[in-house]
C-alpha cells in the first residue's frame, strides 16, 4: 500500500470530523472513512484493508458513555447513553467494531497495521485489515 504522504498542512481537521462509520467497543474511539469515495466493507474477507480517520474522545465521553455522538457530545441527543443517563452500553463488554448507525458487529475481525500521528492530535490516520472471518 502506498504512503499517505500527511503533512501540517493537509491534517485531518477536528472540526472536519462530520460523520462516523465504526465505533469502538470499550475505547469509544469513532472510526471514519479516510477516503470517502469508497465503499465501507459489508463482508468479512481476509486480507482486506481500510484507511480511517480515527477520533479519541475525552475522558469524559468515555466515563459517562457517550456513544451515540460522532464528535463531542449533543446533549439532545436521545440515542446517546450519556443523555439518557444509562449506566451500561452496548460498548462496555467488547474491543470489537460496531456499525455506528446501527450498533451492529462489524463482520470479521480487524487488526490495526498502521497509524500515523500528528503532534496532540485527537484525530489518528491508522490502517486496518481483516486478519479473521466469523
Amino acid at each position: 500500500m502506498e504512503a499517505l504522504n500527511l503533512t501540517p498542512q493537509n491534517w485531518p481537521r477536528y472540526h472536519g470530523f462530520v460523520s462516523a462509520d465504526w465505533i469502538e467497543g470499550t475505547s469509544y474511539r469513532r472510526f471514519r472513512r479516510y477516503d470517502m469515495t469508497l465503499p465501507l466493507p459489508t463482508q468479512a474477507i481476509i486480507g482486506q484493508v481500510c484507511i480511517f480517520i480515527v477520533l479519541t474522545p475525552s475522558d469524559n465521553q468515555i466515563f459517562f458513555k457517550c456513544d451515540n455522538c460522532f464528535r463531542q457530545h449533543q446533549p439532545t441527543n436521545l440515542n446517546c447513553s450519556m443523555t439518557v443517563h444509562r449506566a451500561h452500553s452496548f460498548l462496555d463488554k467488547t474491543t470489537r467494531l460496531f456499525d455506528f448507525k446501527t450498533q451492529q458487529r462489524i463482520p470479521g475481525r480487524w487488526k490495526q497495521v498502521g497509524i500515523e500521528t500528528y503532534g496532540q492530535s485527537r484525530l489518528t490516520v491508522e490502517t486496518w485489515k481483516c486478519v479473521h472471518i466469523n
